[in-house]
């Protein structure tokens, strides 16, 4: 650290110390304060003075902008020091969210007050407080290099940023995130209009199969032929695919908890999809090069499988042309939530859902819909009327 404070009990008063890198050399001031906040206070000013030092014998550029100086801190100074996941992540949201806000912004001119509108931003268009404190770490990390190692600015005015949001209201959202039966029947009616090459084919088998089957999206784009036991008409749950995957280089990870491995039974729609995908796969291995066709998946295009971009996509024309809503960020999970939500209607017991869907015992989404659904109560009381005048 910079800078640090710490108590000391004989002295009853508050240490600081202040330390920076002056000419390769480290450079240390200390002092003592009654109380936390002056210390604080005298240790940031004593930094200050030492970082001046330094920039008096640097020459840089005071114009500067957030863009051309942030995309050079990347490349060139964090790259090869995170994984290439966190790297990709990282340039997402420098591309998507920190250059169209701050861009153009002087590194030397950026305060707390536009940076915290900058948040604000982030928050209103309905960012989830996870993602607005990565995109805060990212330029954090950043500012922070501005300070220390180029000497360009005093301060990070993203350092202990207010980031303020309604979990309640946004926990609430997921957990009432499925899709009505009459938009079920308008997804399916326009889906099949849609249909006019071999992708929108397998896009549209492909949200049937995750409504039927309640899968994560990642565990159904890797099912794979040998996954699917027609015998007894289930498939093994086994692995799921990384959303870092390519076309022709898919990468399996292992399933997202010890429940999520599982074997579930199909229904006889879903018997019929994938009979059919199946069918299609043994004519396109006839047809295109065995190259191709490396790792046999279920839902594949050409050898390859689909990916989500695809199957968003699909979902978001099939809205756009019938009316229903869209979700935007939770387009295919909603049917894994509707799948619950039906599995709930039908009078299936907690427990047996968990199972087939891989959620723990304790899964807060199952409990929410077991809870809330009002088909679910007035079955339970048809029942038991139904089992009290049987029996008296």
């Amino acid at each position: 650290m910079a800078v640090s404070v710490n108590y000391d009990e004989k002295r009853k008063k508050y240490v600081w110390r202040a330390r920076a890198s002056i000419n390769g050399k480290q450079k240390e001031r200390s002092g003592a304060c009654k109380l936390k906040r002056e210390a604080q206070d005298a240790g940031n000013k004593a930094y200050n003075e030492l970082v001046r030092q330094e920039k008096a014998s640097i020459v840089y550029d005071n114009n500067l902008t957030i863009k051309d100086s942030i995309k050079e801190w990347l490349y060139e100074y964090k790259h090869g020091t995170i994984s290439v996941k966190t790297e990709k992540i990282y340039r997402g949201h420098i591309k998507n969210h920190i250059i169209p806000h701050l861009g153009n912004f002087k590194v030397t001119k950026l305060n707390r007050i536009t940076y915290q509108k900058f948040i604000n931003k982030l928050v209103e268009q309905g960012y989830s407080k996870k993602t607005i404190r990565l995109i805060n770490a990212i330029m954090c990390n950043f500012l922070d290099f501005m300070i220390h190692e180029m000497r360009m600015i005093d301060y990070n005015c993203a350092s202990k940023i207010k980031i303020k949001t309604d979990e309640t209201n946004k926990q609430e959202d997921e957990k009432n995130m499925f899709y009505t039966d009459d938009e079920i029947k308008l997804i399916f009616e326009y889906s099949r209009k849609l249909i006019k090459n071999t992708r929108n084919e397998v896009c549209a088998d492909f949200i049937e199969v995750l409504l039927y089957t309640g899968l994560r999206v990642s565990e159904l784009l890797a099912i794979q032929e040998e996954d699917y036991d027609a015998k007894s008409g289930t498939i093994s749950i086994n692995k799921q695919l990384s959303p870092d995957h390519q076309i022709n280089n898919p990468i399996f990870t292992p399933l997202k908890t010890e429940d999520s491995y599982r074997e579930v039974i199909l229904d006889s729609r879903t018997k019929k999809i994938i009979q059919k995908r199946l069918l299609i796969n043994k004519k396109e291995k006839l047809r295109l090069p065995p190259n191709i066709i490396q790792h046999d998946f279920i839902f594949s295009c050409s050898g390859s499988t689909i990916g989500r971009s695809a199957v968003r996509r699909y979902i978001h024309k099939i809205c756009k042309a019938s009316g229903v809503r869209y979700h935007e960020k939770h387009a295919i999970h909603a049917f894994r939530h509707t799948h619950i939500k039906q599995l709930v209607e039908a009078g299936v017991p907690q427990v047996v859902i968990q199972k087939r869907i891989g959620h723990s015992k304790n899964s807060a989404i199952t409990a929410h819909y077991m809870h809330t659904d009002n088909k679910m109560n007035e079955l339970a009381s048809k029942n038991y009327e139904k089992l009290i005048s049987d029996r008296f």
